[in-house]
């Protein structure tokens, strides 16, 4: 039970930050947005795990495997998700990337023989309704379709599916927790940003210290709330539970980012967005 309650907090904590995320993707760039809040994230890990110890000693294919799972969920994976943040919003792209849950049911029942229910590819029918009924309400107010946004949530979702199967195989060969996992995790993304730094020539540190102060605090809550302790209860839930069932509860991450979303923005869901919810939970039906 403890690993599903850890699931729901960290939906809760993504769900809030992803305000300020889908903000400074808009206003900065994704990649910075990315590499702001998993900078900040990783001091915050470095300092909690030396102040509480240190690092366990752990096998280096632990550490490999960490690291890999960084470099792709934490150091690539979120810039094509607040990619698509920045478009079509946060809580219908947090509704796409509910196709997790088949990815990672799948990939748990081939790498660690964990069971994954036939009615659940029912599910896949539902998830695509959804996927074709935010194009339609992109349609009807822009006259685009937005397919490429949506390609982005599920290009995100796919890349951090592979980090979770990657994490979860490293808290299988070591015993540490959660912030000692983070931490790893973090290295590898930073090594991720400094080649997007090299090859796009972000000047990081640059943009900085032209954000107002007001809004430099408003990213920097988002990053604490969101990715500090966010992963922290992400992590333990797929180091203590079945990973397609912590996959199937993070998907109250949808309401979450909804209910934020319509708060920050002072305005009610609209049809499409109520009509995709319901899609969506017919869908957890047949994948609980």
């Amino acid at each position: 039970m403890s690993a599903y309650i850890f699931a729901l907090l960290s939906n809760f904590s993504w769900g809030l930050s992803s305000q300020s995320y889908t903000l400074f993707s808009k206003k900065i760039s994704p990649v910075w947005t990315n590499m702001f809040k998993g900078v900040c994230a990783g001091i915050l890990f470095g300092l909690t795990v030396i102040f509480s110890g240190g690092f366990k000693a752990i096998s280096l294919s632990a550490v490999g495997l960490f690291l890999l799972s960084g470099f792709i969920g934490l150091g690539f994976g979120d810039i094509f998700t607040f990619k698509a943040y920045s478009i079509i919003g946060p809580s219908r792209a947090t509704m796409i990337s509910s196709f997790r849950i088949l990815f990672v049911g799948v990939m748990g029942y081939v790498f660690f023989g964990q069971k994954v229910s036939p009615s659940r590819f029912i599910s896949i029918i539902f998830l695509l309704v959804c996927v074709f009924i935010f194009a339609l309400e992109s349609y009807k107010k822009t006259a685009k379709w937005h397919f490429s946004a949506m390609f982005m949530a599920l290009l995100g979702m796919l890349f951090d599916s592979v980090a979770v199967i990657a994490s979860r195989a490293a808290f299988d060969i070591s015993d540490i927790n959660g912030i000692e996992a983070n931490a790893y995790r973090c290295v590898g993304a930073t090594c991720g940003f400094i080649i997007l730094a090299q090859t796009m020539k972000i000047k990081f540190f640059a943009k900085i210290n032209k954000i107002p102060k007001k809004a430099l605090l408003l990213i920097t809550a988002g990053s604490i709330i969101g990715t500090y302790f966010g992963l922290i209860f992400y992590l333990e839930a797929i180091k203590r539970g079945n990973l397609a069932t912590v996959s199937a509860i993070t998907t109250t991450m949808v309401v979450f980012t909804a209910f934020f979303e319509c708060l920050f923005e002072k305005k009610w869901p609209s049809k499409y967005l109520i009509a995709a919810f319901g899609c969506l939970v017919c869908a957890m039906y047949f994948l609980i």
